[in-house]
């Protein structure tokens, strides 16, 4: 049998019902119009769980839930900057006590003499490079400190004397660019 597709019909009461091949997708509907953005509804609502499932959401908590809702789900999820499995990764590293492996999971890392140090850049040309000293301690309480007390602004003002970064970047894509690198690095330091 061919498949049909989406469809729309008027049930024996007048109201029409979408239909997918000959299975009632939703119906009673006053008019067409209504059964169609029904339709778009639910066809976004599909491709959203289905999405949302792919990035790792259990699909238990998918169930019953409205478009808006899985809107919600959705927005977070991309709020977040770091994937289900670095996630997963940087606990197992963290438990292990192996710091490289950990920070390597989220910036280039480089070994030296006196400690470690975190290569940061992200979506632009910024590039820091923050240092942890084996001398003050547990490197993973020091990245926490570091993400708890970097300032924003700081970093603006800092970057701004320098005549080429001035005239590259606004301070509004600045801004942008510190808070999204604050956020993230706050969410690493949540896994320690």
């Amino acid at each position: 049998m061919k498949n049909k597709g989406y469809n729309f019909r008027k049930n024996d009461a007048g109201e029409w019902v979408v239909y997918h091949d000959d299975t009632i997708i939703c119906g009673s509907y006053k008019t067409q119009d209504d059964a169609v953005v029904s339709l778009a509804n639910y066809v976004e609502s599909n491709r959203l769980r289905d999405e949302l499932s792919q990035k790792g959401i259990d699909e238990e908590k998918l169930f019953f839930k409205n478009q808006e809702e899985l809107l919600e789900m959705k927005k977070e999820l991309e709020s977040r900057s770091l994937t289900p499995e670095q996630i997963e990764n940087g606990k197992a590293y963290r438990n292990a006590a192996d710091f490289v492996s950990f920070f390597n999971l989220f910036f280039r890392v480089r070994e030296t003499s006196d400690g470690v140090e975190l290569s940061i850049s992200g979506d632009t040309h910024i590039h820091i490079v923050h240092c942890l000293r084996q001398c003050d301690g547990c490197y993973f309480e020091q990245f926490k400190d570091f993400a708890e007390k970097f300032k924003v602004d700081e970093q603006i003002d800092e970057l701004r004397l320098i005549d080429t970064y001035r005239n590259n970047y606004t301070v509004r894509k600045s801004l942008h660019y510190f808070e999204e690198l604050h956020n993230r690095l706050k969410e690493i330091a949540s896994i320690i």
